[in-house]
């Protein structure tokens, strides 16, 4: 049974004018799903605690239409250019699913790391936790690249498969296809993060604390959820038509 995802993407390949509709809903789709927990954090760490962290003058602090301007840079970088170059050359798909155990082997040990960082501090870290996703848009991207492969493996074979799938509309349609998949999958984000902060992040700052336990709580599902894929054999490293698993 094909998941929401899944579904959109194979339609986008033969939905003509409505390919771009289809990527938006895939981008929103993505958001929601367990393979995406880990880029949850990420954003939060930025959109909500910057309210209560511009009280602390922290620098890095961003909210309103410039923290959407990073999040768009992080998702551009998280899932455009995988998504942009797998429309052009498939063979990115490629190189994604052949290095899946390590990307996921590695993607677990990092959040397990960043989860426990955040449990272990003595307390609210507002201005250093601000300095996980790059305030600056440009810079965001670059951050999203990395975090593809190194945070969130799940998601870039995601992106690789609708960016495939619109390569068959052609370079143009392709191109608003992934267009349409980084803002549907940036608003959502966005969105989560913004209502998640408003809630973690409380007028007394003496109880922010309670965002790291949170966000710590979120590493450590999305490390678990992606350890038990492996277990599981959900991820794989063969392509279709191609027999057994590879190690």
């Amino acid at each position: 049974m094909l998941t929401p995802v899944e579904f959109l993407t194979v339609q986008i390949e033969q939905a003509g004018l409505l390919a771009p509709l289809l990527g938006l809903l895939a981008g929103a789709a993505l958001t929601v799903t367990p393979v995406s927990w880990p880029s949850l954090p990420a954003v939060v760490a930025l959109v909500g605690p910057a309210r209560a962290a511009a009280r602390e003058r922290c620098p890095a602090a961003v909210s309103g239409p410039r923290g959407f301007a990073v999040v768009l840079g992080f998702v551009i970088g998280m899932d455009g250019v995988v998504a942009t170059l797998s429309a052009g050359f498939v063979g990115v798909l490629v190189v994604l699913t052949r290095a899946a155990v390590v990307l996921n082997v590695v993607a677990v040990v990092l959040l397990t790391y960043a989860a426990v960082r955040l449990l272990r501090a003595n307390g609210p870290a507002l201005c250093r936790r601000l300095e996980a996703l790059p305030p600056d848009p440009i810079r965001a991207v670059s951050a999203g690249v990395l975090f593809s492969v190194s945070g969130c493996p799940g998601c870039a074979p995601v992106a690789a498969a609708v960016g495939a799938a619109a390569a068959a509309a052609g370079p143009l349609p392709s191109l608003l296809v992934v267009a349409a998949f980084v803002v549907g999958r940036a608003v959502t984000l966005y969105a989560a993060a913004a209502a998640g902060g408003r809630w973690l992040v409380p007028d007394d700052p003496r109880k922010t604390r309670r965002v790291d336990l949170v966000l710590a709580a979120v590493l450590l599902l999305s490390a678990a959820y992606y350890a038990w894929r492996l277990l599981d054999g959900q991820v794989i490293t063969t392509l279709p038509g191609e027999g057994g698993r590879l190690p």
